[in-house]
């Protein structure tokens, strides 16, 4: 299947356009507003904390497959992105070889991040360290 990639083995030199904007601090911040945006009319009178919205969803919810299954995947797939995660952590950050106190930081950033699905992936974008210029750094 998928193999880590170890630290050092990708810089920022090595990406190709889609990825150089993927690694773009903009379009974490964007991620993170449109996130924001979306809790913020989730929360609103014409959101789920209306009676109305939350009966709704939950009748759907029982009666849809589709609405089902989608709602249990989002928690799923938020929950697997830990592994990817704490990969890139590890590959962006100077880890030490022995340092069981940096590598429990990044193990609670990551848990961190996917324990809050919406917000927990944008913040992630937008906070994670930079990759290394080139090869030697």
């Amino acid at each position: 299947l998928r193999e880590e990639r170890a630290a050092g083995t990708v810089t920022k030199q090595s990406l190709s356009g889609p990825a150089r904007i993927a690694e773009s601090k903009i379009l974490g911040g964007l991620l993170l507003l449109a996130s924001v945006g979306m809790l913020k009319f989730a929360f609103t009178s014409e959101g789920i904390l209306s009676g109305s919205a939350i009966s709704g969803f939950l009748d759907i919810f029982s009666t849809q497959k589709l609405v089902h299954v989608s709602s249990l995947d989002f928690f799923v797939l938020s929950a697997m992105m830990y592994g990817p995660i704490l990969e890139d952590l590890k590959r962006r950050t100077k880890l030490e070889r022995q340092d069981d106190e940096q590598l429990l930081q990044l193990k609670l950033r990551a848990a961190l991040a996917t324990s809050l699905p919406l917000l927990g992936p944008s913040l992630h974008l937008l906070t994670r360290p930079s990759l290394p210029n080139d090869e030697s750094a």
